[in-house]
């Protein structure tokens, strides 16, 4: 039987399963910032407990029914915000490695306007994001102003987009030119092709559920695939962030470390300020 909110009958077992997979890989996460003391991390840890909590609420919107339509809306917010602070602490780790690296010379532009311009652009994507995913989910049945929602989420989207695409477009370019010419600093930091490798593939993922996002917010046809069919959200969303969350964990960025300092763990400070190139 279909459930009217979501459009498609959705799985019970699937949602506890990827709540469960979202609860310890953020779980680890936490272990991770506090035992490398990577405080740039942080807000990837607390989007992984958005999105967890958002899984809860989505298994309580499936018991629920058709009536439980508050579940519905968390869930549907919670899902869709906790991505964006995902991206904020991977643009933090470019931020970092450039500075350790001593690289910014090989940086498609100053490290502290790029970080600036990142971090500006990501919370301007939450609000619109937040914004247009609260009007779809609170009027599933108003069609006009559902429409609004998803103009509006779109328009989120679409700044994520074009942001990310050009982070990673900075990202390619600087990790080019520094393998290319190495500073004297690069030779002294351990484990930078790990970082590169999970930045690489958190990139990717992240493209990947930005662009399926936005063709199902831009799709108005209730019998399309993207729409009516649950494994399209697994397997573009929760199985992409959860992939980033499980690279980013085995490459964790603070096992970026100069081997002056790797024998005495990080010595990063908290927070971050913007001052010091940093998100």
């Amino acid at each position: 039987m279909t459930n009217g909110l979501f459009g498609y009958d959705p799985s019970l077992a699937a949602a506890i399963a990827a709540g469960t997979v979202f609860f310890l890989t953020t779980t680890a996460h936490l272990i991770l910032l506090i035992y490398l003391r990577g405080w740039r991390m942080l807000s990837f840890v607390f989007g992984g407990f958005i999105i967890t909590i958002g899984f809860v609420f989505r298994v309580i919107a499936i018991k629920g029914g058709t009536a439980d339509l508050s579940a519905y809306i968390v869930q549907t917010i919670l899902i869709l915000l906790g991505p964006v602070f995902y991206v904020m602490s991977i643009y933090m780790c470019l931020s970092r490695i450039v500075k350790i690296t001593n690289g910014e010379r090989h940086s498609i532009g100053r490290l502290k306007w790029l970080s600036k311009f990142f971090i500006v652009s990501d919370i301007i994507t939450l609000i619109v994001q937040a914004a247009g995913g609260g009007i779809i989910a609170a009027n599933i049945t108003d069609v006009a102003r559902s429409e609004t929602g998803r103009t509006i989420a779109t328009a989120g989207m679409i700044i994520q987009l074009v942001s990310f695409i050009l982070f990673f477009a900075a990202f390619v370019y600087f990790y080019v030119n520094m393998t290319r010419e190495p500073t004297q600093e690069f030779y002294s930091v351990s484990h930078f092709e790990r970082h590169a490798l999970g930045m690489f593939i958190a990139c990717i993922v992240i493209l990947i559920r930005t662009i399926y996002r936005l063709i199902e917010f831009r799709i108005t046809d209730p019998s399309s695939v993207i729409v009516n069919q649950e494994w399209c959200f697994y397997v573009f969303d929760a199985a992409m962030m959860a992939i980033l969350a499980i690279a980013l964990a085995v490459f964790h960025p603070n096992t970026v470390q100069t081997l002056d300092t790797a024998s005495l763990g990080s010595t990063e400070k908290y927070p971050p300020s913007l001052e010091d190139s940093e998100y």
